[in-house]
């Protein structure tokens, strides 16, 4: 687990709050942790932007809401196992905090600690397909000095540009603009 020192040095050359890159430094090794586990790993990619973010674009930008592509129903108990993975894994203690088949609240406690009595939390988003094209495996991106030698699956850029074009023909919005202008 990293130090204080080097969030504050994020935070300074971010210009974001500490508790925003404690934030992002655990969900790095949470999506690391899903991508890891077995269970999980055939049949969860990482969907949308979050494909862009943490297995495409080093410089994309941060992202609140990590989005899940999943081929199977996902229970409670193997989003658990595969938190607990995350918690072996980085040293940081995840905990699921709620979970209702299509999104999760999970708790976590990272390099600064518990800071209050409402624990800081990551959401997570999945939504049940299949991706048109195979997906690929790629390291994870992460920013941070300590090693995180994972490696997630994730939609492929073509797939990510074709279903923007069709999101802009059909309602365009800013953000399909931007993150196809990430994926070109």
């Amino acid at each position: 687990m990293i130090g204080f020192g080097e969030l504050r040095r994020w935070a300074t050359q971010w210009n974001m709050d500490l508790t925003i890159v404690e934030r992002v430094y655990a969900t790095d090794w949470l999506i690391a942790g899903l991508g890891t586990h077995t269970p999980l790993a055939d049949s969860l990619m990482l969907y949308d932007s979050s494909a862009l973010r943490y297995a495409h674009c080093a410089d994309y930008p941060i992202i609140d809401l990590p989005a899940f592509l999943i081929t199977r129903e996902l229970d409670a108990p193997t989003l658990m196992d595969a938190i607990h993975t995350a918690s072996l894994t980085s040293g940081l203690k995840f905990m699921l905090s709620s979970f209702n088949g299509h999104s999760a609240k999970v708790e976590y406690s990272g390099p600064l600690g518990r800071r209050s009595a409402a624990q800081p939390r990551i959401m997570l988003s999945f939504t049940i397909g299949t991706p048109h094209l195979a997906p690929i495996h790629a390291p994870l991106i992460h920013r941070f000095s300590d090693p995180c030698p994972a490696t997630v699956a994730a939609i492929t850029l073509t797939e990510i540009a074709a279903e923007r074009l069709v999101a802009i023909a059909q309602n365009p919005r800013a953000r399909d603009v931007f993150d196809l202008w990430f994926t070109l």
